[in-house]
């Protein structure tokens, strides 16, 4: 795109789009994005105080609006493709916590299930408060008893990404790979023919990442990776089944720490990390957090500053 001195390349993000722009100040980064702690869509402006930024903000409002309905209604129609087919999903909870584990759930439904799905309640789990999340999973496992979590927690994470270059994506994928692998080991272990089978995956990274460490019987089936992918019903099962999976591993934690540890990454989330720190010393941020998120130098730096 490009108008007024403009030009930005778009990448979809999680909850929204990121541009990187280049303007006549030079070059800028700008995200649009859904706040999942408070209604609303919100703004985020590399140096906000350029001179430019209102007539980039107008720009790439006008720019991006007819991109975004395009996207949704390209989504929309594919996967309208699956909704009346057996087909696997997969999603994971967790990434954006600095406490707790990451899970990962893949999840097989055939295709008379999804109105009981819906029925019970299935949509986005970012939509559903805590104790939703619990007790709509309980029920999903009713449903679909054949689904796979693959739950790592902070040591083995912080362990695992380090080796795999510092990367979330590489974790992620070794863990939907190994979801997903599981979850057909299971269908054909009920005599249920795996060859094609559609899987539905919420995308995290470029489809490649997965394609590169498909198993022998993976390489077979269908594989789809688009952003948004809870919209599909299947997908959304799972969400809500590691979205329980990381709720659970989380309540073990605290009660293993001592200390209520908070979702998210915010302030409340630093002085949690403080009083875990006083208590356990430095070293219990590698068993209980993710390391690598910024908010270690702030809790490191609150108890020194203390």
């Amino acid at each position: 795109m490009a108008a007024q001195g403009h030009r930005a390349a778009r990448q979809p993000i999680e909850y929204g789009i990121k541009f990187s722009a280049q303007t006549a100040s030079g070059p800028r980064i700008v995200i649009l994005y859904r706040s999942t702690k408070r209604p609303g869509t919100r703004l985020v402006i590399q140096d906000p105080e350029i001179e430019d930024a209102a007539a980039l903000c107008a720009h790439l409002a006008g720019e991006s609006a007819p991109a975004a309905r395009r996207e949704a209604r390209h989504i929309a129609s594919a996967l309208s493709a699956y909704a009346n087919v057996d087909h696997i999903g997969s999603d994971e909870a967790g990434k954006g916590d600095y406490f707790g584990p990451i899970v990962v759930c893949a999840l097989y439904a055939p295709s008379e299930s999804f109105p009981l799905l819906r029925e019970i309640g299935v949509r986005d789990s970012k939509e559903l408060v805590d104790g939703e999340s619990l007790r709509t999973a309980a029920a999903i496992e009713q449903v679909c008893p054949i689904f796979k979590r693959v739950s790592v927690g902070p040591e083995r994470y912080n362990e695992m990404h380090a080796s795999m270059g510092s990367n979330l994506n590489r974790v992620l994928g070794w863990m939907h790979l190994t979801a997903i692998d599981d979850v057909l080991g299971q269908l054909e272990s009920n005599a249920k023919e795996v060859s094609g089978m559609v899987v539905v995956v919420d995308q995290f990274a470029s489809a490649g990442l997965l394609i590169k460490g498909q198993s022998p019987r993976m390489q077979t089936t269908t594989l789809f990776q688009t952003p948004r992918a809870e919209r599909d019903v299947v997908v959304a099962a799972a969400s809500i089944m590691a979205r329980a999976g990381f709720l659970q591993g989380l309540d073990r934690l605290s009660a293993q720490a001592g200390v209520r540890l908070p979702k998210g990454a915010s302030a409340q989330v630093d002085a949690a990390g403080r009083e875990l720190v006083k208590r356990l010393g430095p070293g219990s941020l590698v068993q209980y957090a993710k390391r690598h998120f910024k908010n270690t130098e702030r809790v490191l730096q609150g108890i020194a500053r203390s």
